[in-house]
């Protein structure tokens, strides 16, 4: 079965990123264009199946949270109200990772950063273990002993 009708799609935002939440809209000709179907797949796996999405002026739409990067590919059917599809579109768009403005992801070493913390915490604890014993031999003598 040849489609007479090609219908396009466009997908906002043109350059995604993880996270983003996509929109894909399918736009047709067919005059008796009456609901659509959407499939979402990343890399080759089927990630979300939507259908029965109502065809109003010949535009449908439907949104899909892209939550890794890499290839994904969008397609649409369109139907006519006996369940034939009557056009067909689709379109595929790369996801990027997030990275910083002009900046590159370095891991950090959590050790590094606490250890002068560390380095207090067992310096008062020293300290406060030292003053004890000190009061204890100090103190703990009588001035004057009586028989």
């Amino acid at each position: 079965m040849s489609l007479v009708y090609a219908g396009t799609m466009n997908v906002s935002p043109s350059e995604p990123k993880v996270g983003d939440t996509v929109t894909a809209t399918a736009t047709t000709e067919a005059p008796d264009a009456h609901h659509a179907s959407f499939l979402w797949q990343h890399d080759g796996t089927l990630k979300r199946i939507k259908g029965l999405l109502a065809v109003i002026n010949g535009r449908v739409s439907d949104s899909c949270k892209v939550d890794e990067a890499g290839f994904w590919f969008v397609e649409a059917n369109i139907y006519n109200a006996t369940g034939t599809i009557v056009d067909h579109s689709y379109t595929s768009f790369t996801v990027k990772n997030q990275t910083g403005v002009g900046g590159v992801f370095v891991p950090v070493d959590k050790l590094t950063l606490l250890a002068p913390y560390i380095a207090l915490a067992i310096t008062v604890v020293a300290i406060s273990i030292g003053a004890m014993y000190m009061r204890n031999r100090w103190f703990g003598k009588a001035i004057v002993q009586t028989p």
